[in-house]
């Protein structure tokens, strides 16, 4: 399919979102073979069905450094959410995620990362997320990286309701698969898997494909669905949502 004809159906499609309480990091890591500082800053525009129907502005910010020896890899990503309700009531969401890749080996790296994050619309005050553990690599090829994680998370998360306190130890499992058939073109496919420790039956399955197409060097639209399956949601949430958005992103 010509690609003009790609581009114009992306900007055309209508979206619905749902803000995810799974962050895909799998999705925001740049692959890059040099060192030092890479980044963009993304926005988009959705309209969710989910608890209410509602119009949301999204942008987002990543930025990335890896060391000379191409051993230490810091990521940084922030995502705010601006929504208005079919009631006119407004709310809000936003994350800040920071993480440390070290690279043991060609096949092994280890994670540290902590996150915060807020979701009025499914009634998360905040919550905190901290965690560690392995990251494997699978396969050597460029133009297909197939990495497994299993991860240790500390979760703490306060709803709306200021008298619920959750505090769990999770496992984050994830597995992702990241092709690249052309320069301009990359498909990312992320399944996460994240049940508490001493409940397995209270668990968390969410999946993410994002496809991302270059306009110019530094410009591209992506467009992304994602689902999250939760056992355990606040009532009035329900445990299925979904999403589908398309957006820009702009590259330095």
């Amino acid at each position: 399919m010509n690609i003009k004809i790609v581009f114009l159906m992306l900007i055309i499609f209508c979206t619905l979102s749902v803000s995810a309480q799974v962050v895909n990091i799998e999705s925001q890591r740049m692959s890059t073979d040099t060192s030092g500082w890479a980044g963009h800053i993304k926005g988009s525009f959705s309209l969710e069905r989910n608890v209410n129907r509602i119009v949301i502005f999204n942008i987002g910010t990543h930025l990335q450094y890896k060391t000379p020896n191409k051993k230490n890899l810091f990521l940084l990503l922030t995502k705010f959410s601006f929504l208005k309700t079919q009631n006119e009531e407004f709310g809000n969401t936003g994350f800040v995620h920071a993480r440390y890749n070290y690279k043991i080996n060609d096949w092994l790296r280890w994670e540290v990362f902590f996150q915060t994050q807020y979701n009025r619309i499914t009634q998360i005050r905040h919550r905190e997320l901290v965690g560690t553990g392995p990251r494997f690599k699978l396969s050597q090829y460029d133009d297909l990286r197939v990495y497994v994680g299993t991860l240790y998370m500390f979760e703490y998360e306060q709803l709306l309701d200021e008298a619920i306190i959750e505090k769990n130890h999770r496992v984050s499992a994830y597995l992702s698969v990241s092709m690249f058939p052309r320069d301009n073109f990359s498909i990312v496919s992320t399944t996460y898997f994240q049940p508490k420790l001493n409940n397995w039956s209270d668990y968390r399955i969410a999946t993410e494909n994002s496809m991302e197409i270059s306009i110019t060097k530094r410009v591209s639209t992506e467009t992304s669905f994602s689902l999250l399956y939760d056992t355990k949601v606040p009532v009035d949430v329900p445990k299925m949502t979904y999403s589908l958005e398309t957006g820009f992103k702009f590259g330095f």
